[in-house]
């Protein structure tokens, strides 16, 4: 593992997130690219797109100073945490989908988020934007469970052995194990099943 992409918002759920990634950063030698996506700006495009050229502007550097301060909080966690070499992003859209071409465009090899965000702007991070990254990214993705989520352990039933045979027959190279973890879940299947 080369790079790790950990999204963050902020917000503590994020914090939890960032300190897991740059541990596994520092244990792996690898890159940290920590990265804040404000989704959408919040207003529908045709009234961003109405506004003048000075207004986008002025609006784009607004957003640019409010990513800034969960970029350096998250740093500064990330050196403290270990983490060597990181890198800082910003980018507005749609949160996954962009979390999504900057992990392709700085080819990362895992993708770690929270369960759920609570940031500065409405909807900015986590919560769907997980469950959308597990859906849709080519690329491992570590969920990050909230902090004070209560650990819910339950025995592996024959349920999930059952899953976990016929996934083997239709995957018989990739090994399937479906168990409860009290630590952050690694999901691969997404990239078994395309």
């Amino acid at each position: 593992m080369k790079r790790i992409l950990v999204a963050t918002d902020g917000s503590v759920a994020a914090d939890r997130t960032v300190d897991y990634a740059a541990q596994l950063a520092k244990s792996n030698a690898a890159d940290l690219l920590i990265v804040n996506v404000i989704g959408g700006y919040g207003l529908p495009g045709k009234v961003f797109r109405a506004f003048t050229s000075a207004q986008q502007t002025w609006l784009e550097e607004l957003l640019a100073s409010i990513s800034a301060e969960p970029l350096t909080k998250a740093r500064d966690r990330a050196w403290g945490a270990g983490a060597a070499t990181i890198q800082l992003e910003s980018r507005t859209g749609d949160v996954a989908q962009t979390i999504i071409e900057i992990a392709q465009e700085k080819e990362a090899d895992l993708i770690v988020v929270g369960k759920r965000g609570a940031g500065l702007v409405a909807g900015l991070l986590l919560g769907s934007v997980s469950q959308k990254l597990v859906s849709l990214s080519p690329l491992p993705v570590t969920v990050v469970p909230d902090p004070g989520s209560p650990i819910v352990r339950w025995p592996r039933t024959y349920r999930a052995k059952a899953i976990e045979a016929q996934l083997g027959q239709l995957f018989p190279s990739a090994e399937c194990t479906i168990s409860a973890l009290k630590t952050p879940v690694l999901i691969e299947m997404v990239t078994l099943f395309r």
